[in-house]
Protein backbone atom coordinates (compact mmCIF):
# COMPACT_ATOMS: atom_id res chain seq x y z
CA UNK A 1 0.00 0.00 0.00
CA UNK A 2 2.86 2.27 0.87
CA UNK A 3 4.51 1.60 -2.51
CA UNK A 4 1.28 2.42 -4.32
CA UNK A 5 1.00 5.70 -2.43
CA UNK A 6 4.58 6.60 -3.32
CA UNK A 7 3.93 5.76 -6.96
CA UNK A 8 0.79 7.90 -7.04
CA UNK A 9 2.69 10.76 -5.44
CA UNK A 10 5.41 10.48 -8.05
CA UNK A 11 2.88 10.48 -10.89
CA UNK A 12 1.12 13.49 -9.38
CA UNK A 13 4.44 15.33 -9.13
CA UNK A 14 5.29 14.58 -12.77
CA UNK A 15 1.86 15.75 -13.94
CA UNK A 16 2.23 18.99 -12.02
CA UNK A 17 5.73 19.53 -13.38
CA UNK A 18 4.52 19.01 -16.96
CA UNK A 19 1.64 21.42 -16.38
CA UNK A 20 3.98 24.04 -14.97
CA UNK A 21 6.50 23.50 -17.79
CA UNK A 22 3.75 23.78 -20.39
CA UNK A 23 2.44 26.94 -18.80
CA UNK A 24 5.94 28.44 -18.99
CA UNK A 25 6.36 27.77 -22.70
CA UNK A 26 6.07 30.92 -24.82
CA UNK A 27 2.83 31.41 -26.69
CA UNK A 28 3.72 32.91 -30.04
CA UNK A 29 1.12 34.86 -31.95
CA UNK A 30 0.90 34.07 -35.66
CA UNK A 31 0.41 37.63 -36.89
CA UNK A 32 0.71 36.47 -40.51
CA UNK A 33 -2.41 34.36 -39.98
CA UNK A 34 -4.34 37.25 -38.40
CA UNK A 35 -3.62 39.70 -41.25
CA UNK A 36 -5.88 39.23 -44.27
CA UNK A 37 -5.19 40.01 -47.93
CA UNK A 38 -7.75 42.44 -49.31
CA UNK A 39 -8.19 42.79 -53.06
CA UNK A 40 -10.47 45.82 -53.05
CA UNK A 41 -8.08 48.52 -51.83
CA UNK A 42 -6.44 51.30 -53.87
CA UNK A 43 -3.00 49.69 -54.02
CA UNK A 44 -1.76 47.84 -57.12
CA UNK A 45 -1.96 44.06 -56.82
CA UNK A 46 -0.72 41.60 -59.39
CA UNK A 47 -0.42 37.84 -59.42
CA UNK A 48 3.12 36.85 -60.34
CA UNK A 49 5.62 34.00 -60.58
CA UNK A 50 9.21 33.94 -59.42
CA UNK A 51 11.83 34.61 -62.09
CA UNK A 52 14.95 34.81 -59.92
CA UNK A 53 15.47 34.42 -56.20
CA UNK A 54 18.10 36.86 -54.92
CA UNK A 55 18.10 36.86 -51.11
CA UNK A 56 15.86 37.24 -48.08
CA UNK A 57 14.33 40.58 -49.08
CA UNK A 58 14.82 40.77 -52.86
CA UNK A 59 13.15 38.64 -55.55
CA UNK A 60 12.59 39.19 -59.27
CA UNK A 61 9.06 38.36 -60.42
CA UNK A 62 7.57 37.66 -63.83
CA UNK A 63 4.71 40.13 -64.34
CA UNK A 64 2.18 40.15 -67.15
CA UNK A 65 0.30 43.44 -66.88
CA UNK A 66 2.69 45.70 -65.04
CA UNK A 67 4.18 48.64 -66.91
CA UNK A 68 7.28 48.63 -64.73
CA UNK A 69 10.03 46.84 -66.67
CA UNK A 70 9.84 44.47 -69.64
CA UNK A 71 7.80 41.81 -67.93
CA UNK A 72 10.04 41.59 -64.85
CA UNK A 73 9.60 43.45 -61.58
CA UNK A 74 12.62 43.48 -59.28
CA UNK A 75 10.98 43.58 -55.88
CA UNK A 76 12.59 44.90 -52.71
CA UNK A 77 10.45 43.82 -49.76
CA UNK A 78 8.79 46.69 -47.93
CA UNK A 79 9.27 47.15 -44.19
CA UNK A 80 12.09 44.67 -43.69
CA UNK A 81 15.84 44.37 -43.99
CA UNK A 82 17.26 40.85 -43.85
CA UNK A 83 20.90 40.10 -43.02
CA UNK A 84 23.25 40.12 -46.02
CA UNK A 85 23.76 36.97 -48.08
CA UNK A 86 24.84 38.42 -51.45
CA UNK A 87 27.66 40.76 -50.43
CA UNK A 88 29.45 40.50 -47.13
CA UNK A 89 27.85 37.43 -45.54
CA UNK A 90 26.15 38.12 -42.21
CA UNK A 91 24.77 35.86 -39.50
CA UNK A 92 21.31 34.52 -40.35
CA UNK A 93 21.59 35.90 -43.91
CA UNK A 94 21.46 32.48 -45.54
CA UNK A 95 18.66 31.41 -43.19
CA UNK A 96 16.57 34.42 -44.25
CA UNK A 97 17.32 33.82 -47.91
CA UNK A 98 16.40 30.14 -47.66
CA UNK A 99 13.19 30.99 -45.75
CA UNK A 100 12.00 33.32 -48.51
CA UNK A 101 13.00 30.91 -51.24
CA UNK A 102 11.19 27.95 -49.69
CA UNK A 103 7.99 29.89 -48.97
CA UNK A 104 7.72 31.13 -52.56
CA UNK A 105 8.89 27.85 -54.06
CA UNK A 106 6.03 25.98 -52.39
CA UNK A 107 3.39 28.64 -53.09
CA UNK A 108 0.46 27.92 -55.38
CA UNK A 109 -0.23 31.64 -55.80
CA UNK A 110 1.85 34.79 -55.24
CA UNK A 111 0.67 38.40 -55.30
CA UNK A 112 2.81 41.51 -55.12
CA UNK A 113 1.25 44.69 -53.75
CA UNK A 114 2.40 48.30 -53.97
CA UNK A 115 2.37 50.52 -50.90
CA UNK A 116 0.44 53.28 -52.64
CA UNK A 117 -1.60 53.61 -55.82
CA UNK A 118 1.59 53.25 -57.91
CA UNK A 119 4.86 51.31 -57.85
CA UNK A 120 7.55 53.15 -55.89
CA UNK A 121 11.23 52.63 -56.75
CA UNK A 122 13.79 52.03 -54.00
CA UNK A 123 17.03 54.01 -53.60
CA UNK A 124 18.74 52.15 -56.47
CA UNK A 125 16.04 53.16 -58.94
CA UNK A 126 16.02 49.68 -60.44
CA UNK A 127 13.96 47.86 -57.83
CA UNK A 128 10.41 48.46 -56.65
CA UNK A 129 9.12 48.34 -53.09
CA UNK A 130 6.49 45.66 -52.60
CA UNK A 131 4.47 43.62 -50.15
CA UNK A 132 4.68 39.92 -50.98
CA UNK A 133 1.64 37.70 -50.42
CA UNK A 134 1.57 33.94 -50.98
CA UNK A 135 -0.48 30.88 -50.14
CA UNK A 136 0.53 27.25 -50.08
CA UNK A 137 -2.70 25.58 -51.21
CA UNK A 138 -5.98 26.53 -52.83
CA UNK A 139 -7.95 26.50 -49.58
CA UNK A 140 -5.53 28.48 -47.40
CA UNK A 141 -5.37 32.22 -46.82
CA UNK A 142 -2.63 34.43 -48.24
CA UNK A 143 0.22 35.25 -45.85
CA UNK A 144 2.35 38.39 -45.93
CA UNK A 145 5.95 37.22 -46.33
CA UNK A 146 7.39 40.58 -45.21
CA UNK A 147 5.55 40.16 -41.91
CA UNK A 148 6.63 36.53 -41.54
CA UNK A 149 10.30 37.48 -41.83
CA UNK A 150 9.91 39.85 -38.89
CA UNK A 151 7.81 37.33 -36.98
CA UNK A 152 10.54 34.67 -37.38
CA UNK A 153 13.31 37.03 -36.30
CA UNK A 154 14.92 36.82 -39.74
CA UNK A 155 14.75 40.55 -40.50
CA UNK A 156 15.04 43.93 -38.86
CA UNK A 157 12.20 46.45 -39.34
CA UNK A 158 12.89 49.10 -41.99
CA UNK A 159 10.75 52.23 -42.25
CA UNK A 160 7.68 50.41 -40.98
CA UNK A 161 5.84 53.50 -39.77
CA UNK A 162 2.92 54.94 -41.71
CA UNK A 163 1.88 51.78 -43.54
CA UNK A 164 -1.47 50.06 -43.41
CA UNK A 165 0.33 47.04 -41.91
CA UNK A 166 2.46 48.99 -39.39
CA UNK A 167 0.78 47.64 -36.25
CA UNK A 168 1.24 44.02 -37.33
CA UNK A 169 4.89 44.62 -38.30
CA UNK A 170 5.67 46.30 -34.98
CA UNK A 171 4.01 43.58 -32.93
CA UNK A 172 5.73 40.80 -34.87
CA UNK A 173 9.13 42.41 -34.36
CA UNK A 174 8.53 42.98 -30.63
CA UNK A 175 7.58 39.33 -30.26
CA UNK A 176 10.71 38.15 -32.06
CA UNK A 177 12.83 40.35 -29.81
CA UNK A 178 11.08 39.18 -26.66
CA UNK A 179 11.57 35.51 -27.49
CA UNK A 180 15.07 36.02 -28.93
CA UNK A 181 14.39 34.46 -32.31
CA UNK A 182 17.25 34.11 -34.82
CA UNK A 183 18.83 37.57 -35.23
CA UNK A 184 17.85 38.42 -31.66
CA UNK A 185 19.19 35.13 -30.34
CA UNK A 186 22.42 34.48 -28.49
CA UNK A 187 22.72 31.17 -30.36
CA UNK A 188 25.24 30.78 -33.21
CA UNK A 189 23.89 30.62 -36.76
CA UNK A 190 24.56 27.07 -38.05
CA UNK A 191 24.84 28.38 -41.63
CA UNK A 192 27.42 31.06 -40.79
CA UNK A 193 31.13 30.31 -40.87
CA UNK A 194 32.69 31.65 -37.70
CA UNK A 195 36.42 32.32 -37.66
CA UNK A 196 38.99 34.96 -38.30
CA UNK A 197 38.38 35.11 -42.06
CA UNK A 198 36.06 37.78 -43.49
CA UNK A 199 33.29 35.95 -45.36
CA UNK A 200 32.53 37.68 -48.69
CA UNK A 201 31.03 37.02 -52.07
CA UNK A 202 33.21 37.25 -55.18
CA UNK A 203 31.10 40.24 -56.23
CA UNK A 204 31.95 42.13 -53.03
CA UNK A 205 35.62 41.24 -53.40
CA UNK A 206 35.79 42.25 -57.06
CA UNK A 207 34.01 45.56 -56.47
CA UNK A 208 36.34 46.25 -53.56
CA UNK A 209 39.39 45.84 -55.79
CA UNK A 210 38.03 48.36 -58.31
CA UNK A 211 38.63 51.19 -55.86
CA UNK A 212 41.97 52.93 -55.45
CA UNK A 213 42.30 51.61 -51.91
CA UNK A 214 41.06 48.09 -51.24
CA UNK A 215 39.37 47.64 -47.87
CA UNK A 216 40.28 43.97 -47.78
CA UNK A 217 43.86 44.14 -49.12
CA UNK A 218 46.01 41.84 -47.00
CA UNK A 219 43.00 40.50 -45.12
CA UNK A 220 42.13 36.86 -44.71
CA UNK A 221 38.96 36.29 -46.72
CA UNK A 222 36.62 33.36 -47.37
CA UNK A 223 34.81 33.21 -50.72
CA UNK A 224 32.71 30.59 -52.49
CA UNK A 225 32.49 29.69 -56.16
CA UNK A 226 33.38 27.10 -58.78
CA UNK A 227 36.93 26.31 -59.86
CA UNK A 228 37.05 26.85 -63.63
CA UNK A 229 40.71 26.56 -64.59
CA UNK A 230 43.83 25.18 -62.94
CA UNK A 231 47.37 25.16 -64.25
CA UNK A 232 50.94 25.95 -63.19
CA UNK A 233 50.28 26.93 -59.59
CA UNK A 234 47.21 29.07 -60.19
CA UNK A 235 43.52 28.70 -60.87
CA UNK A 236 40.37 30.78 -61.26
CA UNK A 237 37.24 30.93 -59.14
CA UNK A 238 33.89 32.02 -60.59
CA UNK A 239 30.47 32.71 -59.00
CA UNK A 240 27.13 33.82 -60.45
CA UNK A 241 25.14 36.84 -59.29
CA UNK A 242 21.52 36.13 -60.19
CA UNK A 243 20.23 39.65 -59.59
CA UNK A 244 22.69 41.13 -62.07
CA UNK A 245 22.81 38.07 -64.36
CA UNK A 246 26.58 38.39 -64.21
CA UNK A 247 29.56 36.27 -63.20
CA UNK A 248 32.37 37.47 -60.95
CA UNK A 249 35.79 35.86 -60.72
CA UNK A 250 39.16 35.95 -59.02
CA UNK A 251 42.61 34.56 -59.69
CA UNK A 252 43.85 32.10 -57.05
CA UNK A 253 47.59 31.57 -56.59
CA UNK A 254 48.72 28.47 -54.71
CA UNK A 255 52.21 28.04 -56.13
CA UNK A 256 54.11 24.82 -56.37
CA UNK A 257 54.43 22.13 -53.73
CA UNK A 258 50.81 22.47 -52.62
CA UNK A 259 49.49 19.73 -50.35
CA UNK A 260 47.46 16.88 -51.82
CA UNK A 261 44.50 18.02 -49.70
CA UNK A 262 44.58 21.47 -51.35
CA UNK A 263 45.01 20.08 -54.87
CA UNK A 264 41.90 17.94 -54.38
CA UNK A 265 39.93 21.07 -53.43
CA UNK A 266 41.17 23.00 -56.49
CA UNK A 267 39.93 20.59 -59.16
CA UNK A 268 37.96 22.27 -61.98
CA UNK A 269 34.23 21.80 -61.51
CA UNK A 270 34.47 21.78 -57.72
CA UNK A 271 32.25 24.18 -55.84
CA UNK A 272 34.52 25.37 -53.04
CA UNK A 273 35.02 27.76 -50.18
CA UNK A 274 38.54 29.15 -50.45
CA UNK A 275 40.26 30.85 -47.55
CA UNK A 276 43.34 32.96 -48.16
CA UNK A 277 44.85 36.43 -48.23
CA UNK A 278 43.81 39.06 -50.78
CA UNK A 279 46.97 40.37 -52.42
CA UNK A 280 47.91 42.62 -55.32
CA UNK A 281 50.19 40.86 -57.80
CA UNK A 282 52.41 43.85 -58.44
CA UNK A 283 54.10 42.53 -61.59
CA UNK A 284 50.78 42.01 -63.35
CA UNK A 285 48.77 44.68 -61.57
CA UNK A 286 46.04 42.17 -60.78
CA UNK A 287 44.42 40.98 -57.55
CA UNK A 288 44.58 37.40 -56.37
CA UNK A 289 43.97 35.24 -53.33
CA UNK A 290 46.99 33.36 -52.01
CA UNK A 291 48.20 31.51 -48.93
CA UNK A 292 45.52 28.82 -49.09
CA UNK A 293 45.48 25.86 -46.73
CA UNK A 294 43.39 22.71 -46.72
CA UNK A 295 43.07 19.82 -44.31
CA UNK A 296 40.98 16.75 -45.08
CA UNK A 297 40.21 16.36 -41.38
CA UNK A 298 39.23 19.99 -40.73
CA UNK A 299 35.72 20.94 -39.65
CA UNK A 300 33.95 22.05 -42.89
CA UNK A 301 32.64 25.16 -41.07
CA UNK A 302 36.14 26.26 -40.05
CA UNK A 303 37.09 29.32 -42.13
CA UNK A 304 40.77 28.69 -41.54
CA UNK A 305 40.71 26.04 -44.26
CA UNK A 306 39.68 25.75 -47.90
CA UNK A 307 37.10 23.01 -48.51
CA UNK A 308 35.12 21.33 -51.29
CA UNK A 309 31.36 21.94 -51.10
CA UNK A 310 30.28 19.89 -54.13
CA UNK A 311 31.80 18.31 -57.23
CA UNK A 312 31.29 18.00 -60.98
CA UNK A 313 29.55 21.35 -61.45
CA UNK A 314 29.08 22.86 -64.90
CA UNK A 315 31.63 25.48 -65.90
CA UNK A 316 29.70 28.25 -67.66
CA UNK A 317 31.27 30.40 -70.39
CA UNK A 318 29.54 33.72 -71.13
CA UNK A 319 29.51 34.63 -74.82
CA UNK A 320 30.75 38.20 -75.40
CA UNK A 321 31.45 40.31 -78.45
CA UNK A 322 34.63 42.20 -79.12
CA UNK A 323 32.90 45.53 -78.47
CA UNK A 324 31.65 44.27 -75.10
CA UNK A 325 35.08 43.01 -74.15
CA UNK A 326 36.90 46.29 -74.84
CA UNK A 327 34.04 48.54 -73.74
CA UNK A 328 32.62 49.68 -70.42
CA UNK A 329 29.76 48.45 -68.29
CA UNK A 330 27.53 50.27 -65.82
CA UNK A 331 27.43 49.35 -62.15
CA UNK A 332 26.15 50.95 -58.96
CA UNK A 333 28.79 52.21 -56.56
CA UNK A 334 28.53 52.15 -52.76
CA UNK A 335 26.38 55.30 -52.92
CA UNK A 336 23.98 53.68 -55.40
CA UNK A 337 25.23 55.97 -58.17
CA UNK A 338 25.87 54.66 -61.68
CA UNK A 339 29.52 54.50 -62.69
CA UNK A 340 31.28 53.19 -65.78
CA UNK A 341 34.03 50.57 -65.37
CA UNK A 342 35.90 48.52 -67.98
CA UNK A 343 33.93 45.36 -68.71
CA UNK A 344 37.05 43.20 -68.69
CA UNK A 345 38.19 44.61 -65.31
CA UNK A 346 34.85 43.84 -63.70
CA UNK A 347 34.82 40.37 -65.28
CA UNK A 348 38.43 39.50 -64.44
CA UNK A 349 38.83 35.78 -63.80
CA UNK A 350 35.49 34.80 -65.33
CA UNK A 351 34.95 32.37 -68.20
CA UNK A 352 34.06 33.85 -71.58
CA UNK A 353 33.53 32.61 -75.10
CA UNK A 354 34.33 34.71 -78.17
CA UNK A 355 33.37 33.60 -81.66
CA UNK A 356 34.82 33.99 -85.16
CA UNK A 357 38.08 35.76 -84.31
CA UNK A 358 40.36 36.26 -87.29
CA UNK A 359 44.01 35.71 -86.35
CA UNK A 360 46.11 38.75 -87.28
CA UNK A 361 49.45 37.77 -85.73
CA UNK A 362 51.06 35.35 -83.30
CA UNK A 363 54.09 35.49 -81.02
CA UNK A 364 55.97 33.38 -78.51
CA UNK A 365 59.23 33.96 -76.68
CA UNK A 366 61.91 31.95 -78.52
CA UNK A 367 64.03 31.77 -75.37
CA UNK A 368 61.27 30.40 -73.14
CA UNK A 369 61.30 26.77 -72.03
CA UNK A 370 57.65 26.35 -73.01
CA UNK A 371 55.72 27.60 -76.03
CA UNK A 372 53.12 29.95 -74.65
CA UNK A 373 51.52 31.90 -77.47
CA UNK A 374 50.15 35.43 -77.70
CA UNK A 375 47.55 35.67 -80.48
CA UNK A 376 46.26 39.00 -81.73
CA UNK A 377 42.84 38.72 -83.37
CA UNK A 378 40.19 40.85 -84.99
CA UNK A 379 36.61 40.28 -83.86
CA UNK A 380 33.74 40.42 -86.39
CA UNK A 381 32.89 43.94 -85.16
CA UNK A 382 36.44 45.14 -85.94
CA UNK A 383 37.80 45.30 -82.38
CA UNK A 384 41.23 43.92 -81.55
CA UNK A 385 41.36 41.06 -79.06
CA UNK A 386 44.43 39.57 -77.38
CA UNK A 387 44.62 35.87 -76.50
CA UNK A 388 47.25 34.13 -74.41
CA UNK A 389 47.61 30.36 -74.36
CA UNK A 390 49.36 27.90 -72.11
CA UNK A 391 51.60 25.46 -73.95
CA UNK A 392 49.16 23.69 -76.27
CA UNK A 393 49.30 20.15 -77.62
CA UNK A 394 47.41 18.32 -80.34
CA UNK A 395 47.51 14.92 -82.02
CA UNK A 396 49.22 15.29 -85.41
CA UNK A 397 48.54 13.33 -88.60
CA UNK A 398 50.97 10.63 -87.46
CA UNK A 399 49.04 10.14 -84.22
CA UNK A 400 51.79 11.78 -82.19
CA UNK A 401 51.25 14.24 -79.33
CA UNK A 402 52.87 17.48 -80.50
CA UNK A 403 53.33 20.99 -79.11
CA UNK A 404 51.62 23.64 -81.23
CA UNK A 405 53.82 26.37 -82.71
CA UNK A 406 52.59 29.96 -83.13
CA UNK A 407 52.35 29.79 -86.93
CA UNK A 408 49.78 27.00 -86.58
CA UNK A 409 47.13 29.71 -86.11
CA UNK A 410 48.27 32.13 -88.82
CA UNK A 411 45.44 33.08 -91.18
CA UNK A 412 42.84 31.07 -89.28
CA UNK A 413 39.49 32.09 -87.85
CA UNK A 414 38.84 30.66 -84.42
CA UNK A 415 36.31 30.51 -81.60
CA UNK A 416 37.84 30.44 -78.13
CA UNK A 417 36.85 29.73 -74.55
CA UNK A 418 38.99 31.01 -71.70
CA UNK A 419 39.33 33.22 -68.64
CA UNK A 420 39.76 36.99 -68.64
CA UNK A 421 43.24 37.98 -67.51
CA UNK A 422 45.50 40.98 -67.80
CA UNK A 423 49.09 41.47 -68.96
CA UNK A 424 50.39 44.96 -68.27
CA UNK A 425 47.65 47.28 -69.47
CA UNK A 426 46.18 44.75 -71.90
CA UNK A 427 43.15 42.65 -71.08
CA UNK A 428 43.32 39.23 -72.66
CA UNK A 429 41.60 35.86 -72.76
CA UNK A 430 43.75 33.15 -71.23
CA UNK A 431 43.30 29.73 -72.83
CA UNK A 432 44.15 26.57 -70.91
CA UNK A 433 44.08 23.78 -73.53
CA UNK A 434 43.76 23.27 -77.28
CA UNK A 435 40.30 21.80 -76.67
CA UNK A 436 39.16 25.34 -75.79
CA UNK A 437 39.90 26.49 -79.36
CA UNK A 438 37.69 25.69 -82.35
CA UNK A 439 39.15 26.23 -85.81
CA UNK A 440 36.43 27.76 -88.01
CA UNK A 441 38.49 27.96 -91.19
Amino acid sequence: MKKISLLLALVFTLVCACAIFGACQPTLVDYAAELKFEQGTSTIKEEVTVKTHIDGDTVHFNVSHSTVSNGVLKARFLGVNTPESTGKIEEWGKAASNFTKEKLKNAVSIYIESDTSKWEADSTGGRYLAWIWYKTDANSDYRLLNLELLQEGLAWPSNIGGHVYTEYLENANKQAQKHKLHIYSDDPDPDFHYGDAIVLTLEALRLDTLSETSIYAGSKVAVEGIITYNTNGMCYLQAYNAEQDRYYGMAIYYGFGASSDLLKVLRPGNEVRLVGSLQLYEAGGTWQISGLQADAFADPSDTNYSVTLSQKNEIVYTTVTGAQFVGNTTILDENDEEVQVPFAELAMGTCVKMENLKVVSTYSNPNAETTEITITCQAPDGTTISLRTEELYYTNENGMFEAIKPDFFNGKTITVMGNIDKFGDTYQIKIETFEKITIIE
